[in-house]
C-alpha cells in the first residue's frame, strides 16, 4: 500500500513520475529505516559521523517508552492526544479526525518537500489501519479472540494449491490463538499483521470485552480516496473529472479483492502501472545503494558495528544531497512536529522532542560516534 498505491495516486493527482517515485519511496521506506545508531562515514579522505532517524523498530527495545515516543507515535500510531479523554490520549484515530496532528500533516503536505509528503502519507494511512490501537504498551491493546470472519479472495485454480492455502491459513489461525495471550500489549501485535491486510474483514474483543468488527477493504478504500483528495489539493494544477475519480476508486476496490501473498498484490499494482505507462519497482536498499559503496548484504543488514565505517559514493557533499540523507532529514523534522503537537497531552514526549531537536544527523570526526 505504502509504495505502489501511493505512486498510483500521485501520478493520478498530477505529480510527474520522478516526484511520485520519491514520495512513494519515502512512504514505504518509513517501514524499512531500521538504522537506529550512529555510524561512521568516509569519502576516502576524511571520516565523519552520521546519526540516522529510525522510523521503524523491531527489537525488545520497542517495548519501552523511548521507541514509542520517537518511532511509533510519529510514524505509525499517531495519538489522539485528547485531554478530554486522558485514559485514551495515546489511542490512534484516523488522521482526518485527529485535531492534535492534523495541522502537522497539512504543513508537511504543503511543504513541497517530497520526502516529508511521503512520510506524512505513511502516517496518515497507518492512522486508518491502526485505529483504536496505541503505540505504547497499554491495556488498550489487550485484545483477544482475533478472527478473520471473511476474506475477499481469489482462490487458486489448482485444487492442490487451494488445499495447501487453506491448510496454511488454518495453521496460522491456530498459532495465533495459542500465542495471543502471551504477546506484549503494544501496537497491534496481538492482532499480528491482520490490521494491515487490505483484503481482510476481521473481528476481535477489545480490553472491555466488546466485539469490534473491522472491514479493512472499506477502510482501505476510504483512506486511499482521502489521501488522493489531499494530493489533488496540494498539486492543484490538474483537474480530475468525476468519472476518472470513480475509476480510481474502482481500481482501489479491485486491489482489495486480492487475498494472496504480498508478491501477488505487488504484481497487480505493477501490471496496472505498466498499463498506465509507468514502470517502477520498490527496492528497500535503492537509496542506500545510491549513497554508499557497499555490497547489497552490508546495506540490507546495516547494523551498528564498532569498527565499520561506511564508504559513501562521491564526496561527503554528494552524500548530503542524496535521497537517503534527505529522507532522514525529513523524518527528523516530521518527528519534531508530531512531538510538539502531542507533548501537552503526553508530557513525557517533551524529553524525546528535546533530544530530537538536539540531534545532529551529520557531524565531524572531532565529535566521537558509537556504532
Amino acid at each position: 500500500m505504502h509504495f505502489y498505491a501511493v505512486y498510483y495516486l500521485c501520478v493520478k493527482a498530477g505529480f510527474d513520475s520522478e516526484e511520485a517515485e520519491r514520495i512513494a519511496t519515502s512512504s514505504q521506506y518509513v517501514d524499512d529505516a531500521l538504522e537506529s545508531e550512529q555510524m561512521g562515514l568516509t569519502d576516502g579522505h576524511s571520516k565523519y559521523g552520521f546519526d540516522p532517524v529510525c522510523t521503524q523498530h523491531m527489537s525488545l527495545r520497542s517495548l519501552g517508552e523511548v521507541v514509542s515516543d520517537k518511532v511509533y507515535f510519529p510514524f505509525h500510531f499517531m495519538p489522539a492526544a485528547d485531554l478530554r479523554h486522558p485514559n485514551k490520549k495515546t489511542i490512534t484515530i484516523p488522521f482526518d479526525k485527529n485535531q492534535a496532528v492534523r495541522r502537522v500533516l497539512d504543513r508537511a503536505l504543503h511543504s513541497k518537500n517530497t520526502y516529508r509528503i511521503g512520510i506524512a502519507l505513511h502516517a496518515m494511512a497507518d492512522s486508518y489501519s491502526h485505529e483504536n490501537f496505541s503505540g505504547e504498551w497499554s491495556t488498550i491493546n489487550a485484545i483477544g479472540r482475533v478472527r478473520c470472519i471473511f476474506r475477499r479472495r481469489i482462490m487458486p485454480k489448482s485444487p492442490v494449491v487451494s488445499f495447501i492455502w487453506i491448510l496454511s491459513q488454518s495453521i496460522k489461525t491456530k498459532t495465533r490463538m495459542v500465542l495471543c495471550p502471551f504477546l506484549p500489549e503494544i501496537g497491534h501485535l496481538k492482532a499480528y499483521d491482520i490490521p494491515d491486510y487490505p483484503f481482510a474483514i476481521w473481528k476481535y474483543r477489545d480490553e472491555n470485552g466488546k466485539v469490534v468488527i473491522r472491514n479493512n477493504p472499506e477502510l482501505y478504500t476510504a483512506c486511499m480516496m482521502k489521501l488522493f483528495g489531499c494530493l489533488k489539493q496540494i498539486r492543484g494544477s490538474k483537474k480530475v473529472e468525476d468519472q476518472e475519480e470513480r475509476d480510481i476508486e474502482s481500481t482501489i476496490n479491485k486491489s482489495t479483492d486480492i487475498s494472496a501473498s504480498l508478491q501477488k498484490r505487488v504484481r497487480f499494482w505493477r501490471r496496472l502501472l505498466r498499463h498506465e505507462g509507468y514502470k517502477t519497482k520498490y527496492n528497500p536498499i535503492q537509496w542506500k545503494r545510491a549513497a554508499f559503496k557497499e555490497n547489497a548484504l552490508a546495506l540490507k543488514e546495516m547494523k551498528p558495528m564498532s569498527k565499520r565505517v561506511y564508504r559513501v559514493r562521491g564526496t561527503i557533499e554528494d552524500f548530503l544531497k542524496s535521497d537517503y540523507y534527505r529522507f532522514h532529514d525529513a523524518a527528523k523534522n516530521h518527528r519534531i512536529e508530531v512531538l510538539k503537537a502531542i507533548q501537552k497531552a503526553i508530557p513525557r514526549a517533551s524529553i524525546s522532542l528535546k533530544e530530537t531537536i538536539g540531534k545532529n544527523l551529520f557531524f565531524n570526526p572531532a565529535q566521537p560516534f558509537s556504532s
